[in-house]
């Protein structure tokens, strides 16, 4: 991103500025949670007026009420098609030339962004909803096991603390604050809106601004080569290949 596409983007993650943040919502094919959608939205925009919403989906029956109450609303905008295609394409337009700083997602294949640096024009900050299926909780395992996201522990921690059930004494604050900069997403916890509130004290405590500071994770790649670098499918099938012509 440019000084100044970074600039705007730091300024989201401030609480004390009057920058609309910008916040995208991809719905996914099975269209799983678009009530907890309707709902965090609603919350969000309640607590906070600076929140705007980009909703990205297929229209078909079941997602036409949604996307219609979600249109008539001035703080949400609704980017929808019945072909994929053109839902792809709404999507990476929607990332190029929008400065976007959080999307709320299942952890299903938009979780990869996690991978994705602060300063680059996709990477934005991930907000996971509950998963649905092995392959979800394959991907939270995975970004938790090379240090993308919190772990369960420390997760429930900041629950606890967003909804002021358990305070930190100064140590143990700085501890977790010192974590939590190097992640590149959160899980939400169960409800909307006690995701809403978690949100928005994320917002107000600095947790956003602290994350979004830390733009270096070329040094977690190279730990991980095989599994976070760049060309991972072709990595993939050359040693499927290696070991199918070794047989």
């Amino acid at each position: 991103m440019t000084s100044d596409k970074l600039s705007a983007r730091e300024r989201q993650y401030e609480s004390t500025r009057a920058d609309d943040i910008n916040v995208s919502i991809p719905v996914s094919g099975a269209a799983v949670g678009l009530l907890f959608d309707r709902h965090i939205i609603e919350h969000l925009h309640d607590m906070n007026k600076r929140f705007r919403f980009y909703i990205i989906a297929k229209k078909a029956g079941y997602t036409d009420k949604f996307l219609s109450q979600m249109g008539r609303k001035d703080y949400v905008s609704v980017y929808s098609s019945d072909k994929d295609r053109e839902v792809v394409d709404y999507y990476d337009s929607l990332i190029m030339d929008k400065i976007m700083s959080l999307e709320i997602s299942k952890p299903s294949e938009q979780a990869f962004k996690t991978l994705l640096s602060s300063n680059q024009q996709g990477g934005v900050i991930m907000l996971f909803t509950l998963p649905v299926g092995r392959q979800e909780y394959d991907n939270l395992n995975f970004m938790e096991r090379h240090g993308l996201i919190p772990d369960m522990e420390l997760q429930e921690k900041l629950w606890e603390a967003s909804f002021e059930t358990k305070q930190w004494d100064e140590g143990e604050g700085k501890l977790i604050l010192d974590k939590i900069s190097k992640f590149r997403g959160l899980r939400l916890p169960v409800g909307s809106r006690e995701s809403a509130l978690f949100i928005e004290w994320c917002l107000g405590t600095g947790i956003f601004s602290m994350m979004f500071r830390n733009t270096d994770n070329e040094s977690l790649r190279s730990h991980h080569p095989d599994e976070l670098g760049g060309l991972g499918v072709e990595k993939f099938w050359q040693k499927v290949a290696h070991e199918f012509l070794k047989s």
